[in-house]
């Protein structure tokens, strides 16, 4: 692959890496996770019916396809040119001098640290106008060295394995551990247990946060939650999970199909993400 240092191709890398990369693991995540709840809901009545087997199998392969989208996101290799945040932050900073940052960004971070526009009088023969106007802000994206280096740095900074945040480091390291030792490789352990939904759920959320600041930092109006601060591509990640209702509704397992969404779990703010909190 011939590397390139026109900022609008490396723009477009990173959207891409982001879309293929994150975007992707974090939809495969929670629409695995979604089959895997509809089958523990049901688990008594699924067993009582004699389909305990097949179900648990893909119980099986719902919680490994959860397992292997975390750890891609986090993996980092040199010589591969891997989409996961590690290789998507080393890309930005390999090019921050020459990278334009979104206008969105700039106003973003500086509300982010309480900053308002300023009032702006104009005025003519008939009339006064008063706009609120940020102030000292470019008109188009352009390289901002400084704010992008910030901006990458602090992700850093609260990025699971990076050994600097306690809570999620633990929990990201023992995910790898199942992956490494049980599920890419049949190695003889005997001290691996299962991770808990809510902590593979807190990396996620993880996830999404930085999904966004990226996001956002490099494609003007690229958002990922809506007005309510509910992840947008949650509803269609469950389409297999209402599918698969109606299939244990066609079984006579379950009397009816409910195809309510899971309840929304918080957006975790940036302010919050950039702390490393």
């Amino acid at each position: 692959m011939t590397a390139t240092n026109n900022p609008a191709q490396i723009r477009d890398k990173i959207d891409s890496m982001l879309s293929d990369g994150p975007l992707t693991d974090i939809f495969r995540y929670e629409e695995s996770r979604a089959i895997f709840l509809t089958i523990s809901d049901n688990a008594k009545k699924i067993n009582e019916a004699k389909h305990g087997n097949f179900f648990g199998s893909v119980q099986n392969f719902a919680i490994h396809t959860m397992y292997m989208s975390i750890c891609k996101m986090f993996d980092f290799f040199k010589s591969y040119e891997t989409r996961s945040f590690p290789k998507i932050i080393d890309t930005i900073k390999s090019h921050a001098k020459t990278l334009p940052i979104s206008v969105e960004h700039i106003i973003h971070m500086k509300q982010l640290n309480g900053q308002c526009p300023e009032t702006v009088i104009t005025k003519n023969k008939n009339s006064i106008k008063a706009e609120k106007k940020w102030i000292g802000i470019p008109s188009e994206p352009e390289p901002n060295p400084e704010v992008l280096i910030k901006l990458v740095e602090d992700i850093e900074q609260g990025m699971p394995g990076k050994e600097k945040v306690k809570n999620l480091d633990d929990k990201i390291n023992k995910i790898k551990y199942i992956r490494d030792k049980i599920i890419a490789h049949n190695e003889n352990v005997t001290n691996a247990s299962g991770v808990p939904l809510e902590d593979m759920d807190e990396i996620i959320d993880w996830c999404k946060a930085a999904l966004e600041l990226l996001g956002r930092a490099f494609i003007p109006g690229n958002h990922y939650y809506n007005s309510d601060d509910q992840y947008i591509h949650t509803n269609n990640a469950e389409t297999p999970s209402r599918n698969l209702k109606r299939i244990l509704h066609e079984l006579k397992i379950i009397e009816h199909p409910l195809f309510s969404l899971s309840p929304p779990r918080h957006k975790k703010a940036a302010r919050d993400i950039l702390a490393g909190r």
